[in-house]
């Protein structure tokens, strides 16, 4: 009898533990909290100063080369950008594309992470990525 109820309580044990265990796993169906660049946030972080920092990066802005170059964006509050001082033209966001119009082109750039400081930016022309740091 001693011997039947080690098992239960082993066996009960176990079963406690798994479905304790199942409390702190991801559920695949719950969309996880939207991160700055999937919410109104990112309105607020595309203007001010950025220079980019590398290039040909992977899909997380890493194993990049380093632009050596000095291209500098200044994205403005009303929507104009220049680059190296220059104005260029206007932006907008359509999601998380930002759009920027010139007199003689357009182009559209997924911002694939954004935060204060750091930017990563592809385009579908390309499968490589470019890093962004906020000079101010």
């Amino acid at each position: 009898m001693p011997r039947k109820i080690a098992i239960l309580v082993t066996v009960l044990a176990a079963s406690t533990l798994l479905a304790a265990c199942s409390l702190f796993q991801p559920n695949p169906e719950k969309k996880p909290e939207p991160g700055p660049e999937e919410s109104s946030d990112l309105t607020r972080l595309i203007p001010g100063t950025w220079k980019i920092m590398a290039v040909k990066c992977d899909s997380t802005g890493s194993n990049c080369e380093q632009y050596a170059a000095s291209r500098m964006f200044e994205f403005s509050a009303g929507g104009e950008f220049t680059v190296n001082g220059t104005v260029r033209g206007a932006y907008r966001l359509e999601g998380r594309n930002l759009i920027l119009d010139t007199d003689t082109k357009h182009y559209t750039v997924t911002i694939v992470q954004i935060g204060t400081y750091r930017m990563v930016t592809g385009e579908s022309s390309r499968n490589t990525t470019e890093v962004f740091n906020r000079i101010k």
